[in-house]
């Protein structure tokens, strides 16, 4: 095997290609296959029809059109997308030598989420003359979970 490419860290959401370059010297190809954490993904095998084969896998969707004897493209890649890959080249008979390389992929989750606005009312209370408390009241935009408000109340203290 030449090289194994598996980009890393991505993105969630972005598509990426996934390289496995070998040399043959003077064998035929059998078959490429990948495994995402050991399980069988993606094969190609040249004296199949079609040649190239998707195995149905949770985070990992391939685009046949992009795919080949030496890489894999996958599509919109998730946190479930992330794992071990591993690449397996064997050559045909009657050596069937093989050769595989694996790599890590990690992806990150990028909250493109609008901000949040809050209103907050602070009251400042002076207790003695080098004493002063601060109570801050905030009211939150309605909570995803139970569609409340969500109050939060912070006192400050300080000393002059």
């Amino acid at each position: 095997m030449l090289m194994m490419d598996v980009p890393s860290p991505t993105t969630q959401g972005e598509s990426v290609e996934l390289i496995c370059s070998y040399e043959l010297d003077e064998d035929k190809l059998y078959s490429v296959k990948w495994y995402k954490d050991d399980v069988e993904f993606y094969r190609y095998v040249p004296n199949d029809w079609p040649p190239g084969q998707f195995l149905p896998l949770q985070g990992v969707k391939v685009d046949l059109s992009k795919s080949g004897s030496q890489s894999v493209f996958l599509r919109h890649v998730d946190l479930n997308s992330a794992g071990t890959y591993r690449c397996e080249v064997s050559a045909e008979a009657p050596e069937f030598q093989t050769v595989e390389a694996e790599k890590t992929m990690k992806v990150f989750a990028i909250n493109c989420m609008k901000p949040s606005y809050i209103k907050l009312e602070c009251v400042r209370i002076h207790s003695c003359p080098h004493h002063s408390n601060t109570i801050c009241t905030s009211f939150y935009e309605k909570d995803k979970v139970g569609g409340q408000l969500a109050k939060m109340t912070i006192q400050l203290l300080s000393s002059q």
